[in-house]
This record gives structure tokens, sequence and C-alpha cells, in this order.
């Protein structure tokens, strides 16, 4: 009745939250995510490091755990990524006037003027990792690669796919544009320890408590960041465009040289440089050690074993034990010091059309109106007003990691799991989110070695999504794979992700 009880809060918490934006940034197992992304009470092995370092301690059927390639997972999702909305405006041979075009903004954005979506991305890739587990404590070394992207719009930009009239545009709107991308491998210790229990063995009534830690060596390879925050405002009679604006960018190394570069540039000759090949060689540095960071993950997991379930047939026949856990993941910072810079800009661009000045269209352009028009919008609009970048060195820049809490609970029953997990996260970064989420799902094992995951995710900015996952686990290797899609895009936008265990040999 306790359990129930503690799950029944738990659905609570949820459906009582507000879902408005992305997804969790969570690091999917192959059990979890086809377990409706679930494992904060599953996850074992090295992978235990990334979920609840508790677990490390858990008693397996092997000590030792080696993942070659251990692990491969993408993630992509957000109410940005509005997949059913998108074919039915865009892919369907229709033509795309301003009021269609309004219309589909409504759909996809609301009707509010602020509304803004967002997206997010995440790709982990864990190359190599290995655990130990003894009777009482369990220990684990792990590396990881991970890219972390968020892309948001406002709903203003959306209008603007069908040009800047007045019919969208006659009172000012915002128009946004947001895009970070944080990439980073990290180098993760964990070690896991039974710290209570009342009986030695696994009879009914025996409760045992496990806590855990992972600090992890955070290592960047590249930040940069972009964030306009502006207003437009189209009208007519006479025909005005006015765009309010600032922007921001912080990039390091190369491309922030070459970005302070073509600032110098700028302001030396009062012309911007030529854009054609002036960015060719600012990524050649992509790699190299941006700075480092330091961050960690805890856990705690209590079972409890009970009696043997009363419907015994061949599939409840077994193991009859509940996992209750808690972990807080990702949390600490990566200091960014490799030539840190940030470049902004603010003004007010006022434009009521082009006058032609016939004698420059004939003397310096040879009467090509084309050239003559391109030349005055890259002087008088893209230097003069938006390329005119002001430039901050810093001396580093701290980026936090994608933090979170999760609780989760696992219910072993013969050849079953059932597993509900929730959370939420301490930021927004990638595929984050503040809001909270619920993930349900079960694991049937027909035999050992053929575990089939079936689960749902509901929560944040996605539509609801429905998992699956297989392969095959037998005792000595494994090698399993689980995907999640939304079965209906339009409501909260897309979620995909999938999951691949990698060469996971076990002795």
């Amino acid at each position: 009745m306790n359990i129930i009880k503690i799950l029944g809060l738990a659905v609570v918490l949820v459906v009582s939250s507000n879902y408005e934006v992305l997804s969790q940034a969570k690091f999917n197992t192959t059990q979890g995510l086809g377990m409706g992304s679930t494992g904060t009470a599953t996850a074992w092995g090295y992978q235990a490091n990334f979920v609840n370092p508790a677990n490390l301690a858990i008693p397996q059927r092997t000590q030792w755990s080696i993942g070659l390639f251990g692990g491969f997972s993408p993630t992509f999702g957000g109410e940005l990524a509005n997949i059913a909305l998108y074919n039915e405006y865009f892919t369907e041979g229709g033509v795309i006037t301003p009021a269609r075009n309004l219309e589909a903004a409504n759909r996809w954005f609301g009707s509010g003027e602020d509304a803004y979506r967002e997206l997010g991305i995440a790709i982990d890739v864990v190359p190599f990792g290995i655990s130990h587990q003894r009777n009482s404590w369990g220990a684990a070394l792990a590396v990881r690669s991970r890219t972390l992207v968020d892309v948001g719009m406002s709903r203003g930009v959306f209008l603007s796919s069908t040009g800047f009239n007045s019919a969208n545009f006659g009172n000012f709107q915002p128009f946004d544009l947001g895009n970070e991308v944080l990439s980073f491998a990290e180098v993760s210790v964990g070690f896991g320890y039974k710290v209570w229990e009342n009986a030695g063995d696994n009879s009914p009534g025996t409760i045992r408590v496990f806590a855990g830690a992972a600090p992890k060596y955070l290592i960047p390879i590249h930040y940069h960041r972009f964030d306009l925050n502006s207003r437009l405002r189209v009208q007519d009679n006479p025909y005005q465009i006015t765009h309010d604006f600032s922007y921001e960018i912080h990039a390091l190394g190369r491309f922030a040289e070459d970005l302070a570069r073509f600032q110098r540039e700028r302001q030396q000759t009062g012309k911007a440089p030529d854009l054609d090949g002036f960015f060719d060689n600012s990524f050649d540095d992509a790699g190299e050690i941006r700075g480092s960071g330091f961050g960690f993950d805890i856990g705690v997991t209590a079972e409890y074993y009970f009696d043997n379930f009363p419907y015994q047939f061949w599939a409840t026949r077994g193991m009859h034990r509940v996992r209750i856990s808690m972990a807080l993941t990702d949390l600490g910072s990566i200091k960014l010091d490799s030539s840190p810079f940030r470049f902004f800009n603010a003004g007010l661009f006022e434009w009521d059309g082009l006058d032609v000045d016939q004698n420059r269209l004939i003397d310096e352009f040879d009467s090509d109106l084309g050239e003559y028009f391109n030349n005055v919008v890259n002087d008088e609009i893209g230097n003069d007003t938006y390329l005119n970048l002001q430039s901050e060195e810093l001396g580093s820049l701290s980026v936090a990691l994608p933090g979170m809490f999760n609780f989760g609970v696992a219910y072993d029953l013969g050849k079953f799991t059932f597993a509900l997990d929730t959370g939420r996260g301490f930021n927004n970064r990638g595929v984050n989110s503040e809001n909270m989420y619920l993930g349900l799902g079960t694991e049937f094992r027909p035999v050992r070695a053929l575990p089939l995951r079936v689960g749902m995710r509901t929560g944040g900015g996605a539509s609801t999504a429905y998992t699956f996952g297989t392969g095959v686990n037998l005792r000595n290797f494994e090698f399993t794979f689980s995907a999640m899609s939304v079965a209906n895009s339009e409501s909260n936008g897309s979620k995909l992700a999938a999951a691949l265990s990698g060469f996971i040999i076990r002795f």
C-alpha cells in the first residue's frame, strides 16, 4: 500500500504541472529508454554513473562489465519540431499566403504575439566503460562525449517566411532567435556502497539501502551562443519597415578570433570585409580543448523484498522486489578559457525602400541594377546597421551543466519489471527542462536473453511519446537497442530518441 501511495503521489505531481518546454537531459540506457524513458531505479553497470551511481553497489549476475563502444543515444524534440503541422502546410502543394501562414503560426505557436518555441538536440556517445561489483560496493569508470544543441524562434520569425507585410506585422511583433551549442567530453569515476541492510539474504522483508556518487572531469571542445532580441513592424501608406534590435554572440577559439578580425577591419576601413572566404578556416581548431570543468552525479536507492506473488505461474515465479531511487545528475559547470569573446550590437533600422541614384548606377555599376542593389543593401543595411559589431574579450566563460532531479520506482515480478520515473531539470540547456515529466514502462523476458520493452513518456514540450526496445541480453554479452517517437506531433511537437547499448561484455 505504501508503494501504491508513492506511485499515486508521483502521478499527481506530474499531472498537476504545466508542460511548456522541451525534454529532459537524462542519459538514455537502452533499458531505460525502451521502458518509457525511465532508469533511475534500474540502470546498472558503468551506465549507472550517469543515471544513479547508488545502483553500482546492487549485486548483479556478474562482477565485471566492460563496454566497447559502450553506448550511443541521439535525442531530438521540442514544440518547434512540429512535423505534423509542417507537413500539412508546407509539403502538400498549397500556396502559402500571408493569411494561411498566420493560420499556421496560430496553430504552431498560439495566438499570443510573444510566443516562443524551442527544440533541443542531445547526442551522447560512450566509447568506453568498465564497472566492478563486490558484495557491498561497486565502482565504475566511464568516458562520455556529449553535444547539446538548443534552437528557438518567436512567432514573428515564423510569420516572416512569407515576407514582411502589414497584414502580419502591422503592430510590433517580437522577432527573436536563439541558438546554443555545447560539445564536451567527461571522464566519470563512480562509487556505490551498501549503507544499510536488515538481513543478509533475500528473504521477505529484507531491506537494503545503497548510496553512490560519480565525480567527473569535464573537457570542453566547442561552444557558441547567439541571441537576437528584437521587434519588427511593417506599415503601409507610406511603406516603412521598423526593426528595433539587439543581439549577442558568445564564441571562442579561432571562430572568435576571426569575428574579432572582422570587426577590426570594418572599423579601420569603414566597410565590412568581403565575407567570401573570410571564415573558411574558422573551425580548423575544432576538437581542441577549450578549458575544463568538474561535475558529479549522486543518488540513493532502497529495495524491499516481498513474499511470493500470490498468483503463481511461469511468468510470475522468481524475484518479487521493489526499488525506490532518487538521483541528482549533471551538477557542476564548465569553465571556458580559450579566447572567449562577447560580440554585441543594437540599433533601430528604418527602411522605406531604395531610391535609385541614376548617376551612380551608370558610373559605378555600368547600369547593372542587381549589382547596384546588392551593394547598397550590403553597405547601407549590412555594414552601417547590422554589422556594426562591438566586442568584449572575456577572461573566461562559465556554462552550467543540464542538471536534473529524478525519482524512480521499479517493481520486479518474475519475468516482468515495471518502472516509473519522474523529475525536472534545473535549467533549460539543450533538451533539459525546468518542468516535470513522467515515464512509465515495462520489460517482459519470455526468456532471460530476450527482453521486450515498451513504455510511454509525457511532459515537457513534446507530445506524448511511446517507446520500444529489444535485443540480445545474455549473461556474458549484451547488444540491445530502443527507440522513442510520438504518435502525433501536432499537440506539442515531436520527440524522437534512440539508444544503442554497444557491445557489452560481462564476466
